[in-house]
């Protein structure tokens, strides 16, 4: 999630105590051993996880929320070229880690996420209309994102690109 990089870790992964800190307000720091540590909170934080980062932990641990806001996704991307992993998990595997954060558990943290090349192509339509000095411009991306690849909601993303054929359609049966 840092745009340009995804903060793989070493093959062997980065170890640390685990500390849950809830939403990761600063408060909620106190009294823990942060440097070095991996970090368990809540996904729906803001930006808190800078916090983790700046106390000197080593990764933080993501939990899924029951339901959530694009606004706290893109809390998530630092446009910083920052090396601080950040994984995300379900809400079941956060609660087994909530336990084993009581316990001064020892956890490994290991992620092989990394961006690569690929040629896209645009797609361009044009329709000529009544009017040849003016002219209208429809697009939509057909892509999808998310902080969570595995989770990027590309049905939502999709009504986009949907909708501008639509519009296609429609104005093809005119002369605009």
């Amino acid at each position: 999630p840092n745009l340009i990089q995804c903060s793989p870790t070493p093959p062997e992964g980065v170890t640390g105590r685990l500390i849950y800190v809830g939403s990761g307000s600063l408060e909620e720091f106190d009294g823990k051993e942060v440097n070095g540590s991996i970090v368990l909170m809540k996904f729906n934080s803001l930006n808190n996880w800078i916090n983790a980062a700046k106390l000197g932990a080593k990764a933080v641990i993501f939990i899924e929320p029951v339901e959530t806001a694009r606004v706290e996704a893109e809390s998530k991307v630092i446009l910083t070229p920052i090396y601080f992993p950040r994984v995300y998990v379900s809400k079941s595997v956060g609660e087994t880690l909530k336990t084993l954060a009581k316990e001064n558990a020892m956890v490994t943290v290991r992620s092989s996420m990394k961006y690569e090349w690929r040629t896209a192509k645009n797609i361009i339509g044009v329709l000529e209309g009544e009017f040849d000095d003016q002219i209208i411009v429809l697009m939509a991306h057909y892509d999808s994102w998310s902080p969570v690849p595995s989770l990027a909601p590309d049905a939502y993303d999709a009504i986009q690109a949907a909708t501008l054929l639509e519009m296609a359609r429609i104005l093809s049966a005119t002369k605009p």
